[in-house]
């Protein structure tokens, strides 16, 4: 019976005459027999009290109630006693599966008897008992599951309409996770006391995110933004981390899907990283399948050590800002176009009222006048485009001590994408001692801005020029939208409107005095400093160089400091006086570029100019490779080179995939952590080897890996990090072109495990060897292929290369006992082969240059092999290593050797592998006859086909 007397009245409101009539007869039955009520049960052992709660029966146990209160010597009027024995019996009794009365109407979702049950408990449910019915809450993503969460953890002993905060926990934030519904977890994250940021093992943001629960991923960000930095583990078969790593944990971003690099999540994530992390640690967490290479900050104050990097820099910049407003101008022009047809249109309309044919006359004006600005607009586009690309055309590289000039480079990019939000951009004065406008910053902002889609930058650094400043209206324009947070603009007396306009949100700001007592009046004033209501840290420079006396510059930093305690409260003054107006070049200066002597190129020096060509304009297949050991997943080989970066300058990024990353950090200040650059890079090495390899195999992949800005100051720790990171990345050859000392296996084994890891990988290491003769015997990564040769598994896969000159004659003060094979190392070009890059001229030679050749030569080794496998349908379980290391054989040559000793067989020469005639090159299947053959003969075993499905 009790289950029919479901419904509860509202406030006020009566009992229906139905359920009164019930409530009569089961108060009758009960009343006369109240063992009905606490000791009857049915076959599962449930009283009438569990029935009445899983059925909702409100009135029904209220009618138990009203008759318990009779029977117990509680007052019929009032509440139950606390020591209610009758009570607690009817509200705690169990039946066969454990399961009290509450907890039923809790799963059933009846709302208003958990409401009732509730107030019945004579004291507050523990909050273990509490947490197990809120998880079943949670699950009923119900609006009465809602409800039921908030009665369950209403604080009952309050008079105010007050929660408990001693029941929610991670777990129960966890469980809310899975069922998630937007309000239920606010209330739970509101309610919660644990500092989640405190514990160190809290994995509960990187389950939302595995999850796919975006909107409670935003939320926890919002709540515990400490949690995004952390590495965490997770179970169940989410991402396992990359080899070598231990702990097994991983960062946030390697969690999220990789199907929407530009949610709302993952722009919040990327954000609360790149606010809390220094660049070093940002870089360990930019990982996962939603990393695409995106960079995260922009520093051009290391361009500022050679002037044409920097003018080249920034005629890149402008050709792709005016080639947007060309397009923006070609569009307006057609809606203006379309807009004046559509008037004309309406005037030809005869059956016009007259009120409607002035307006339509009135627009047809107005349309002609938007279709005229539209004309002018256009043509103001096409004349700064033409202006840009004759300052650029016109430009002689050759007065700079290069030969030839920069071309037009409208159509190319600077291979570089950007994500929405950056740490920090870093730019340099570009002080010409002209007085004009100085407007490059504000180009380099805008684009960010409009051809980089850039939102948001943390931290801003501009040294300005000393007397001809960008002016405060460009600075405004420059920085608009961008939410600067830490705002460091090298200019003068600095107008606190502007940065009011340009940042209003500053936290850390720097502000310049020229010795003017007017703008330091207005920084100290009622429109001052204090109008920037989240500024914690000001800085204030007093600049005593020729124009100012020290006097005056004591009376300045008196002036502030006396100041200082107007300052609304929470901001930190430091004033200071800076002796001269310094140019930053943002780090060390590195050695700069001593040009090259163009001689020969390294296609020419290996025999493959026409091979390369037949092979650049093949369809190189980039179907999967069926066989699972395969390393690579298409026929082009992934490259790393380990270096100094490369310049969008000196290589261009055009006919390549190019992913790049820097290990090269800097303090400056000692406190804002700076990351070189590495496609930027001042030093031209790096951009020479990658030039070398490309021609060689210009089908590759680079991976660029920055290991320092002077390749003659390398430390070991970047290396090992930058050869972990190419190694995640699936990489197949590693150039070194670069050789480390004294290196120690006892106190440093962490160099040696990273090469044992990518021997395991199959993965091929070109080294240089020393190039001061015995002087230096060892030097590594290359010494560990002699060192280890008889080892049970010696370092099969590190290749040491020694440079010589075009007959095998090593070059001087080569160490010919330390390799392994002899590749060209003098006279070689190594610039671009475009004609727009900056050519320079001098000489390159050693072996740092023969190990590109090799890398170069070794990775179109590996890509031919992979094309005419998938072409021809071959399978084979031969190692990288073992391909390059058959196939090198082939090509060997013999070479003079070292004065006073027997020529030798250690010179390789491309040309002797791979097809050169014209009848091997012109016909399609004689080429890969050719190669199929080579191969086959160089790795003396029989290539099996496999069964195309």
């Amino acid at each position: 019976m009790g289950q029919h007397l479901v419904q509860k009245p509202a406030e006020g409101e009566e009992i229906a005459p139905e359920h009164a009539h019930q409530a009569q007869i089961l108060q009758f039955l009960i009343e006369n027999n109240t063992s009905l009520l606490l000791d009857d049960r049915n076959s599962v052992g449930q009283t009438v009290v569990h029935i009445a709660a899983i059925n909702g029966a409100y009135w029904a146990l209220d009618a138990c109630d009203w008759i318990l209160r009779g029977d117990c010597g509680c007052n019929e009027d009032s509440a139950h006693k606390p020591s209610c024995s009758g009570l607690y019996s009817m509200i705690h009794a169990e039946d066969k599966e454990g399961h009290t009365p509450l907890y039923y109407a809790v799963l059933k979702g009846k709302t208003a008897v958990v409401g009732y049950l509730l107030l019945l408990l004579p004291n507050q449910e523990n909050p273990a008992s509490l947490r197990k019915l809120l998880e079943i809450a949670i699950k009923n993503q119900s609006e009465a599951g809602g409800k039921i969460v908030r009665l369950l953890l209403l604080d009952r002993q309050s008079d105010a309409d007050e929660c408990r905060k001693d029941i929610v926990q991670e777990e129960t934030l966890r469980h809310a996770v899975d069922y998630f519904q937007p309000e239920v977890f606010e209330l739970l994250l509101e309610l919660s006391t644990e500092d989640l940021s405190e514990k160190a093992d809290c994995n509960l943001l990187h389950y939302a995110v595995a999850k796919n629960q975006d909107e409670a991923a935003i939320m926890l960000l919002n709540s515990y933004p400490k949690l995004a930095a952390t590495m965490q583990r997770l179970e169940g078969g989410l991402p396992t981390p990359p080899p070598g790593k231990g702990d097994g944990k991983l960062p946030l971003l390697a969690f999220y899907r990789p199907s929407e690099p530009d949610s709302e999540l993952r722009r919040q994530i990327l954000e609360t990283l790149v606010e809390q992390l220094p660049i070093s640690s940002l870089r360990e967490h930019l990982t996962g399948p939603s990393w695409i290479g995106r960079e995260i900050f922009l520093d051009v104050t290391r361009l500022s050590l050679e002037e044409s990097l920097l003018q080249h820099f920034l005629l890149l910049i402008q050709k792709e800002l005016a080639q947007k407003a060309l397009e923006l101008a070609k569009r307006q022009l057609e809606r203006a176009s379309a807009n004046l047809e559509i008037a004309e249109l309406k005037i030809k309309n005869r059956e016009l009222a007259e009120t409607e044919l002035q307006d339509a006359q009135a627009e047809l004006v107005a349309s002609r006048a938007g279709l005229e600005t539209a004309q002018l607009t256009l043509e103001f586009a096409q004349d700064e485009l033409a202006r840009i690309k004759s300052q650029s055309a016109g430009q002689n590289a050759e007065a700079r001590g290069y030969p030839g000039a920069m071309r037009d480079r409208l159509n190319q990019r600077s291979g570089v994408d950007f994500e929405h939000v950056l740490k920090y951009v870093n730019i340099p004065s570009f002080d010409i001692g002209v007085a004009e406008r100085r407007t490059e910053a504000l180009f380099i902002f805008n684009w960010l801005r409009d051809c980089r889609d850039v939102e948001r930058v943390f931290q801003v650094r501009v040294d300005d020029c000393r007397h001809c400043p960008t002016s405060e209206e460009d600075i405004e324009a420059a920085l608009s939208g961008l939410d600067v947070k830490h705002l460091d603009w090298r200019r003068t007396d600095l107008s606190v409107s502007s940065i009011v306009a340009a940042a209003k949100n500053v936290e850390t700001l720097h502000l310049y005095s020229s010795g003017n007592l007017a703008a330091l009046d207005h920084w100290f004033g009622p429109e001052g400093v204090s109008l920037l209501k989240k500024l914690t840290t000001l800085h204030i420079k007093i600049i005593q160089d020729d124009f100012i006396s020290a006097a005056r510059a004591d009376k300045c930093l008196t002036k502030c400091n006396d100041a200082a305690a107007s300052l609304p409260e929470g901001i930190t003054l430091k004033a200071s006086i800076m002796l001269t107006w310094s140019r930053s070049s943002g780090g060390d200066p590195t050695r700069g570029p001593t040009g090259l002597i163009r001689k020969h190129r390294p296609i020419e020096v290996m025999d493959l100019e026409e091979f390369v060509s037949v092979y650049r304009s093949a369809q190189l297949s980039i179907e999967p490779i069926p066989d699972p050991g395969a390393n690579a997943a298409t026929s082009r080989t992934k490259v790393a080179i380990l270096d100094s970066g490369i310049s969008h300058a000196r290589f261009s990024t055009r006919s390549h995939r190019v992913l790049g990353r820097s290990f090269v950090w800097t303090n400056p200040d000692d406190v804002t952590e700076l990351e070189a650059p590495w496609w930027l890079a001042p030093d031209p090495h790096g951009s020479q080897m990658a030039n070398i390899i490309s021609q060689l195999d210009p089908h590759c992949e680079f991976y660029i890996a920055q290991i320092a800005e002077d390749m003659r100051y390398i430390r070991e720790s970047n290396v090992i990090k930058a050869l972990e990171w190419v190694l995640s990345e699936g990489v197949q050859i590693i150039n070194c072109s670069f050789a480390l000392r004294d290196w120690n296996q006892a106190h440093s084994p962490s160099l040696r495990d990273v090469i044992l890891r990518a021997k395991d990988m199959g993965v091929v290491i070109m080294c240089s060897t020393s190039d001061e003769g015995d002087l230096t015997e060892k030097v590594w990564p290359a010494a560990f292929h002699n060192t280890d040769k008889s080892a049970a598994e010696p370092f099969d896969n590190v290749f040491p290369i020694v440079g010589c000159d075009e007959h095998g004659k090593p070059s001087r003060f080569a160490n010919e006992r330390a390799g392994r094979f002899f590749f060209r190392g003098e006279d070689i070009d190594a610039s671009g082969t475009e004609p727009d890059l900056l050519k320079e001229r001098g000489m390159v030679l050693g072996s740092s240059v023969a190990t590109a050749i090799a890398t170069g030569v070794g990775s179109l080794v590996l890509a031919c092999y992979q094309m005419i496998r998938v072409r021809e349908g071959l399978h084979t379980t031969v190692k990288p290593p073992s391909v390059v290391n058959s196939v090198f054989h082939q090509m060997l040559s013999k070479s003079e050797g070292m004065q006073d000793k027997p020529p030798l067989y250690d010179l390789v020469t491309a040309g002797k592998f791979f097809p050169t005639t014209e009848d091997e090159l012109l016909d399609e299947d004689e080429f890969f006859t050719t190669l199929v053959n080579n191969y086959a003969n160089a790795l003396k075993e029989d290539l099996v086909r496999y069964e195309r499905d």
